[in-house]
């Protein structure tokens, strides 16, 4: 039987991706502007997902972080998933991914979409689509 921590942890090892981490500082801008809670829906495992967020300096930003082993090694876009989520207290959730497979998963579990896709492609699970992350800087969300 496999393990599957000792599997992420081969599979997902940090040496590989330290040079090919970049900065972006419109993250970071985009980040700074939206105040509501964030959390953060990964299908990476934790060490690498928090290696990521501190090397580009956006940990912080994040309320919540749930990884792969969160939710029992189920990735998105597994419906349990979005209905845990679902149970955490808060009025509205916003989904933004740039998977359109999780985009449906979040949408038929009643949140609100934003699929980033470079081509602008519509889509009828899609609430908005964005072409990257400053584009939530036009959208009014409230």
């Amino acid at each position: 039987k496999i393990n599957p921590d000792k599997f992420l942890k081969e599979t997902h090892k940090l040496d590989k991706i330290k040079e090919k981490i970049a900065k972006n500082k419109n993250t970071l801008l985009v980040l700074k502007k939206i105040k509501s809670n964030k959390i953060l829906l990964t299908n990476a495992p934790r060490h690498y997902a928090k290696f990521i967020l501190k090397s580009i300096n956006i940990n912080s930003f994040f309320w919540k972080k749930i990884c792969i082993e969160d939710n029992r090694y189920r990735p998105k876009p597994d419906i349990k998933i979005f209905q845990k989520i679902k149970k955490l207290n808060f009025n509205k959730f916003i989904f933004i991914d740039d998977n359109h497979e999780n985009i449906k998963a979040a949408r038929v579990n009643g949140f609100f979409t934003i699929w980033i896709n470079n081509n602008l492609k519509r889509s009828k699970y899609a609430d908005h689509t964005i072409k990257d992350l400053s584009g939530l800087l036009k959208l009014r969300l409230n």
